[in-house]
């Protein structure tokens, strides 16, 4: 952490500790780490998606910038947790080191990890500070959570608080402007070896609340341990997987499965934005599926349409006026919402000329 004023600052330090033994018998396997090194160049944002082994899912992520001029804008799990995704904003050249651990989903008695992945979203107002609420149910707890802010650094995520059920998030817009903020949580279920499984219900659709931060309470500072030196990072797969599935006699039956996965392109043209932004979607179920499309925070595009279950592609038309501040702009990065079935996921797009 850094103090860049001339004062003393208290923060506070979370953590949430998962038991090595479950109450099935099972013992839980942490496998490899995966980390990076990124190059960071002054006025732009870079990404990087960090993916676990198969049967595996990201956890414990971190991030360290070092004394570079950066903020990390984004850190988020894929909707089936395979992956992590960070966005770091610079106004400076330099370096970010990122890092996930990864979680066996396969425990030592043959019981199965199940992860449900939950999103919600909150508006910051302009000047404001608040704290945005996101609930993942009875008898259920996040084991890992993220979160998006706006790219143009009007808001800022001052830390997050496991309470139970609940995961606190404490943002503040020193903008002029709201603010869209997002934020994700995985949750992990059991499905244990038996001659006849019950299939696991999906975690109950995510519902965000912001309300005033508390005042004189000191913000709640994620901690960032450090990456795991010589790690391998991989290249992100689509985030669409298929959900796990407990077997038995032979036969397959899916037991959980993320209400939405979105997989966007990286970087487009802001030429080629005159066909639409076009990305490749995976339903859980039939519903209307809700985009929308920001830039720093605001909003520029919105498409709700009625898909079936199973993958699908969403295009979204982007106003031409909006394509021309684009172009001129250089370099700029869209922030793309999908709603489906209560659950957000969010990807960022980078646009060049």
């Amino acid at each position: 952490m850094k103090n860049p004023t001339t004062g003393q600052a208290q923060v506070q330090l979370f953590a949430s500790c998962v038991g090595t033994q479950t109450g099935t018998g099972g013992r839980l396997d942490l496998t490899d780490a995966r980390s990076a090194s990124v190059a960071l160049r002054a006025g732009e944002v870079t990404a990087r998606t960090l993916q676990c082994a198969p049967g595996s899912v990201a956890i414990a992520p971190s991030f360290d910038v070092g004394d570079s001029r950066a903020r990390v804008v984004s850190s988020e799990p894929a909707a089936n947790g395979s992956s992590w995704s960070f966005a770091v904003r610079s106004t400076g050249d330099g370096a970010a080191d990122l890092g996930v651990r990864c979680l066996s989903t396969s425990l030592s008695d043959g019981s199965r990890l199940v992860v449900a992945s939950q999103s919600s979203t909150a508006t910051i107002g302009a000047g404001d500070r608040r704290t945005a609420s996101l609930d993942v149910g009875d008898g259920r707890a996040a084991i890992a959570a993220g979160y998006t802010v706006p790219v143009d650094g009007s808001v800022t995520m001052l830390g997050r608080e496991p309470q139970g059920r609940n995961a606190l998030f404490s943002y503040e817009n020193a903008g002029r402007t709201d603010g869209s903020v997002s934020q994700t949580a995985l949750v992990l279920s059991i499905v244990a070896s038996s001659p006849d499984p019950v299939p696991v219900d999906p975690a109950p659709a995510a519902t965000a609340s912001a309300s005033p931060a508390t005042s004189g309470a000191a913000a709640a500072t994620p901690a960032a341990p450090a990456p795991t030196p010589g790690a391998d990072a991989t290249a992100a797969k689509a985030d669409a997987a298929d959900a796990p599935t407990a077997t038995t006699a032979g036969a397959s039956r899916r037991v959980a499965n993320a209400p939405v996965a979105l997989t966007a392109p990286k970087a487009v043209s802001a030429s080629s934005l005159t066909r639409g932004l076009r990305m490749a979607v995976r339903l859980a179920g039939s519903g209307r599926v809700t985009t929308v499309v920001t830039d720093g925070g605001r909003r520029v595009a919105k498409v709700t349409t009625t898909m079936q279950a199973g993958p699908g592609t969403i295009a979204v038309a982007v106003p031409r006026k909006v394509r021309a501040r684009l172009g001129r702009a250089g370099h700029r990065t869209l922030k793309v919402t999908v709603t489906a079935g209560g659950t957000s996921t969010t990807k960022l797009v980078k646009v060049t000329r």
